[in-house]
């Protein structure tokens, strides 16, 4: 009853999860395989992250099926910039339909959306780095997806804190994403790498990456996710895709993730034609 899904439901968003689980992380492995991949310059359609992608628009593909409506895709962390994968050029599936047909909007929260400096090794294997090429910043808002990024300052990263604290483990988290470990995020995304040019940008002050506080075990009652939190950002989401709870019939949401850190989310109802899906963690 504290997760996402359940905090969700409170608020009148039924959900669907995206099936992923832990182990299936494991697939971005078979990249190694990949020459280009391997020597960082992965493309976003490369098998490390392509069965991702996949089963993200068949989730979308079946949620738009029985709903009939096009969904808002909820994603954290990594879910982000793959939801982005996912979208492209607004090609879905290269089956002649577009992006903007199924999806009305991404949310992202707390996601790694740019890659870091060219001197800094892209833990992607530059794959971010083309995706944010290629689709750079809220790409298909013309196409009318919305886009709203959500972040967070609660964390400044130390790297001469005392180990075991959160300032000294996200000091390391960011200095991977952005090249900078002494900068303000969530705790394990720097705030420098969460937002999108023409997304609406929302930054929290005390919200944290995931259901654990940084660096520990602890459970985290101050995540994206939690019944404290959500209302800082789900309710500028809501004015943005022009979504109402004061609604009769209940709203379809599908995330993008079988843990309590979703990847992807997706939103309907009867009065504002939404759906939502979401997407996992890094």
């Amino acid at each position: 009853d504290i997760g996402l899904q359940a905090a969700l439901l409170r608020r009148g968003y039924e959900s669907t999860v995206l099936p992923v689980e832990r182990r299936d992380w494991l697939r971005v492995a078979t990249g190694l395989v990949d020459w280009e991949f391997l020597n960082g310059r992965g493309s976003p359609d490369c098998r490390a992250f392509r069965w991702y992608t996949e089963r993200l628009r068949a989730t979308v593909d079946e949620v738009v099926e029985d709903t009939g409506s096009p969904v808002l895709l909820l994603a954290h962390s990594a879910g982000g910039w793959l939801a982005r994968a996912a979208m492209g050029h607004n090609d879905w599936s290269g089956d002649g339909r577009e992006s903007s047909d199924l999806v009305r909007g991404l949310v992202s929260l707390g996601s790694p959306h740019l890659p870091p400096p060219p001197e800094v090794n892209d833990q992607t294997q530059g794959v971010l780095r083309a995706v944010d090429s290629e689709w750079p910043g809220a790409h298909l808002s013309d196409a009318g997806i919305a886009y709203a990024t959500v972040a967070s300052k609660a964390v400044i990263g130390d790297e001469s804190a005392p180990r075991g604290s959160a300032e000294r483990y996200a000091a390391g988290s960011y200095q991977m994403v952005c090249g900078d470990g002494n900068v303000p995020g969530d705790g394990v995304v720097p705030l420098a790498s969460s937002h999108l040019d023409g997304a609406l940008q929302i930054t929290l002050s005390n919200t944290v990456h995931s259901i654990n506080e940084p660096g520990s075990t602890e459970p985290s009652m101050r995540w994206y996710g939690s019944e404290d939190e959500m209302d800082s950002w789900l309710v500028d989401v809501e004015e943005l895709m022009g979504i109402s709870r004061r609604l009769g019939a209940a709203v379809r949401v599908t995330m993008t993730n079988t843990e309590e850190t979703p990847t992807a989310a997706t939103i309907r109802s009867s009065g504002a034609a939404g759906t939502t899906a979401a997407d996992d963690e890094t």
